[in-house]
């Protein structure tokens, strides 16, 4: 399974949500975002985007989908901490050698 989910949502080194299925989605956003989350939590996370997934809406509704009611919960809490609740245009590093 894993390789057909890869092959679908994730493409030179991105995740691509607009090209998932619905359990492809799901399982690529929760893999992806867990391992961020476990290695910086949601400031690292929030450094970067999912492609189609703006204001990771998408992931946290994944979380949602597994059953996993407190992650879901702590995504909501953490976007409502944002303007508009869009995480990710907040964190965006400026490009190389500005």
């Amino acid at each position: 399974m894993q390789s057909t989910v890869w092959s679908f949502c994730w493409f030179r080194n991105q995740i691509d949500v607009n090209s998932c299925t619905e359990l492809e989605r799901v399982v690529t956003l929760v893999w992806h975002s867990a391992g961020l989350l476990e290695n910086g939590g949601f400031h690292y996370l929030f450094e970067g985007d999912f492609e189609g997934d703006p204001g990771f809406m998408y992931t946290a509704a994944a979380y949602h989908r597994i059953g996993a009611s407190k992650a879901y919960q702590a995504f909501q809490d953490a976007i409502r901490q944002f303007p508009r609740r869009r995480p990710a245009s907040q964190y965006r590093r400026p490009p190389e050698g500005v």
